[in-house]
């Protein structure tokens, strides 16, 4: 039945958004999408238009995408309305845990692959696929920026959970065993998305908030080396030229 509820009877319900002409910023391309209160409080000091969650400066392509809820489902939900306002760049700037001795609070990951371990991709790629990437294209672009500007980041491995509460120490361990180095809740389904829509690009960075190690669990999602990473991160894309 699951199948051919999939397969067969798939229907496009994505709405348009209810932004009027005047509220949605002309000529953009690219979201970046956030869930962090602090980054969006930034963003309201730092003179950034706020139209009902959405950010943007005159003359920027760039648009921030504030996320009210953290997740895999709330997001895609968001990316799917901003496609109909021909977005076809997607990032996500958030939090992640890291696994590992060697990482610290505010290290920055650049995502190239995620391992599926949430419920949104299946609606949009084959159930039998574990693990998917994000776009090349778009990781080269943060890549370089912020090579340029000195920023000093990972290659990340992310799994992607919708059930944080769940995880064990046992998957944990096994998970780093095969590569895996922080957590997230969103960025598979993201990537999933953008194999879904071949004209879509998706990628994600991001900050060190906590940290597995030795079956240990050690939050930070308050320390000002986070925010300030995710405030700088933000002050360098807003800055790309073109996208």
């Amino acid at each position: 039945m699951k199948n051919i509820i999939k397969d067969k009877y798939k229907i496009n319900t994505a709405v348009d958004f209810s932004y009027s002409k005047k509220e949605f910023p002309q000529n953009v391309n690219t979201a970046v999408l956030f869930y962090s209160d602090k980054l969006m409080n930034y963003l309201r000091k730092s003179k950034f238009t706020e139209k009902r969650n959405i950010f943007f400066k005159e003359n920027s392509n760039v648009i921030f995408c504030y996320i009210q809820a953290p997740g895999a489902p709330y997001t895609i939900i968001k990316c799917d309305e901003l496609r109909k306002k021909n977005i076809k760049k997607f990032i996500i700037l958030g939090m992640s845990a890291a696994i590992g001795e060697k990482y610290d609070f505010g290290d920055i990951f650049l995502i190239k692959k995620s391992l599926i371990g949430e419920g949104t991709s299946q609606n949009y790629i084959d159930e039998n696929i574990d693990i998917v990437n994000s776009s090349i294209f778009l990781n080269n672009k943060l890549a370089d920026f912020m090579k340029k500007d000195e920023i000093y980041f990972k290659d990340g491995f992310a799994w992607t959970t919708d059930c944080p509460l769940r995880e064990t120490f046992e998957e944990i361990n096994i998970l780093e065993k095969k590569g895996v180095n922080c957590i997230d809740m969103e960025c598979s389904a993201l990537f999933s998305f953008g194999e879904h829509f071949k004209d879509i690009e998706c990628s994600a960075v991001f900050v060190t908030s906590d940290i597995f190690y030795n079956n240990i669990w050690n939050p930070g999602f308050s320390k000002k080396i986070v925010i300030e990473k995710l405030q700088y991160l933000t002050d360098c894309i807003i800055n790309i030229n073109s996208w």
